[in-house]
């Protein structure tokens, strides 16, 4: 189920029902990480461009417009997680203004 568009207000990404953790080659572990971004996020394409940028880095998880803002959760390298923030930032959508991105982990 890898990048399928489910319902009109969500975007499946992958599913998170594995409850081992998947191990890359090199022996590092995937890291799920929960970002809420408040702001001007919602009829701006913001979902469609969190899905872009995921699948250009190589991410899965998932995203959906809340009252608060935009939710996304999202799984994979750190170091990959560490540039999808930052291109979020950089290449938001020109009608998007984001407020506060706030990141937890989860185990």
């Amino acid at each position: 189920m890898r990048f399928r568009r489910f319902t009109r207000n969500k975007i499946k990404l992958f599913s998170f029902g594995q409850r081992e953790p998947v191990w890359y080659d090199c022996g590092q572990a995937l890291k799920t990480f929960k970002i809420h971004i408040r702001g001007l996020v919602q009829g701006v394409g913001f979902r469609p461009f969190i899905y872009r940028l995921a699948r250009r880095n190589g991410l899965h998880g998932a995203v959906e417009n809340r009252n608060d803002g935009v939710h996304v959760f999202v799984q994979g390298d750190p170091l990959k997680i560490d540039a999808f923030l930052k291109n979020v930032q950089d290449e938001r959508p020109p009608a998007s203004m984001i407020h506060s991105i706030q990141t937890s982990w989860v185990k």
